[in-house]
């Protein structure tokens, strides 16, 4: 009975000692652990793959020459036993220089986001998953709304363009000038020298009565004088942008034309165009009016006043670093 004791925990610790070589085996031919797989080689690539596969999901381009970094990763949670990381960190996307002019002149993206290191279903390597951010690299560099109506060829002219800020220009309608009520004549009294005599009746006899004192009369208040209502405050200028606002094409356009702000900075904005198209011509001409060709696509798209404002900022300071 003493030697089957005996052997039962010999087969017993030969078991146990089997099982940590096994799992010591197991976590030595595991990847990186920790934040060293958070910032590893691997992991940054397959970062900017799955960033590239979102944006080739929203319609975009996906562009090999998009240089890709990722600034501050952190470790959030390890699960040993799944080999299973969850990290994040500020990834970062340079633009190559021939997408820029579509993205008026934005030269890099940046955005938070937060991923998942675990091994592949096919037991070769790991993968990474997105599973947090790179929402503002997939709207950006993804395919833009389309338009409503493609913009018009003479807004793309500069003599459309001077005839526009020649009307805006003009001077105003001079206000209408109120003139004063005609002076009222006096009211004449019918007199005994102006009533005719037919009309006179004969007069009734006066009684006789005792002399008595009047009552005093009481002094009737004068009515109160009543000024003249005054008139309203003349209204407000209507916005004038650099496009007639009675053939806007779409809801930009009409958001424009009922803003005094935006239509003074389309004005603005259609001036700075006339001046540089007169300034250049050939390859630098064609370059100009394909990004105004662009921006007018990308500004028609826009559903609000922020959006608008934006855009204008945006276009103004591309114009700025062209010259």
């Amino acid at each position: 009975m003493r030697t089957l004791w005996i052997v039962a925990a010999a087969m017993i610790a030969v078991a146990g000692v089997g099982g940590v070589v096994t799992r010591a085996v197991a976590i030595a031919g595991r990847g990186p652990q920790g934040l060293d797989a958070c910032r590893s080689a691997e992991t940054r690539a397959g970062l900017r793959d799955a960033i590239l596969t979102r944006i080739a999901a929203r319609g975009g381009e996906v562009d090999g020459a998009f240089a890709f970094s990722l600034d501050t990763p952190r470790l959030e949670a390890v699960d040993y036993t799944a080999d299973r990381t969850v990290c994040g960190g500020v990834a970062r996307m340079s633009v190559p220089e021939h997408r820029r002019a579509a993205l008026d002149g934005v030269s890099e993206l940046s955005d938070s986001v937060r991923f998942m290191i675990e091994p592949s279903r096919t037991g070769s390597g790991r993968v990474v998953a997105l599973i947090g951010g790179g929402d503002v690299m997939a709207n950006w560099l993804g395919a833009p709304p389309a338009p409503p109506a493609p913009p018009s060829p003479e807004l793309l002219q500069a003599g459309y363009v001077a005839e526009a800020v020649e009307v805006v220009d003009a001077p105003a309608d001079p206000e209408p000038v109120e003139e004063a009520p005609p002076a009222r004549r006096p009211v004449e009294r019918a007199t005994p020298e102006r009533t005719p005599t037919a009309a006179r009746a004969p007069s009734p006899p006066v009684p006789t009565t005792p002399s008595t004192r009047p009552a005093p009369r009481r002094p009737v208040p004068a009515p109160p004088v009543r000024r003249a209502d005054t008139p309203p405050p003349p209204p407000p200028p209507p916005a004038r942008p650099s496009f007639d606002c009675r053939r806007a094409r779409n809801s930009a356009e009409r958001t424009i034309c009922a803003d005094p702000g935006l239509a003074d900075l389309d004005v603005a904005m259609a001036r700075r165009y006339a001046r540089m198209q007169n300034n250049v011509d050939g390859k630098a001409a064609q370059i100009l009016r394909d990004e105004q060709r662009e921006w007018l696509r990308r500004r028609d798209a826009c559903e609000t006043r922020s959006c608008l404002a934006l855009m204008y900022e945006t276009r103004a300071a591309r114009m700025d670093r062209m010259g």
